[in-house]
């Protein structure tokens, strides 16, 4: 009777170790950038204008998207039509736990910028 009550904690614990390998590998070897996919749906008078700018720094690698916007459009009015925070992240993917944040912006022109980061593993 104890010997299959021990037999029981040594499989689940088997279990947890793989499946917590398994989170780590695609952690670690899921895609560095994120994709324009994971980039938002825009409200109506919006739409995303020229080539995708992307980097890596010391925290992860992002990618970031102009927008067209109307003429009397603020950063704020569309962060908060795409209810973003400034704190808008969760996990990459069902097993990829990074933190996969979304922001907007405005570049130094003024104009609207989106960017989505998909941050080291650990940070």
């Amino acid at each position: 009777m104890v010997l299959k009550g021990i037999a029981g904690v040594v499989a689940t614990l088997a279990v947890a170790a793989v499946l917590g390998v398994v989170v780590l590998l695609a952690s670690i070897l899921g895609p560095q950038f994120p994709t324009e996919g994971h980039f938002p749906d825009l409200p109506d008078d919006y739409s995303y204008a020229g080539e995708a700018d992307r980097g890596c720094g010391s925290g992860g690698c992002f990618l970031s998207l102009a927008v067209d916007s109307p003429d009397d459009a603020e950063t704020g009015s569309l962060a908060d039509a795409l209810a973003l925070r400034a704190d808008d992240c969760r996990a990459n993917g069902l097993l990829d736990r990074r933190k996969r944040c979304t922001g907007v912006s405005s570049d130094a022109d003024g104009d609207v910028v989106i960017s989505v980061m998909i941050h080291d593993l650990g940070k």
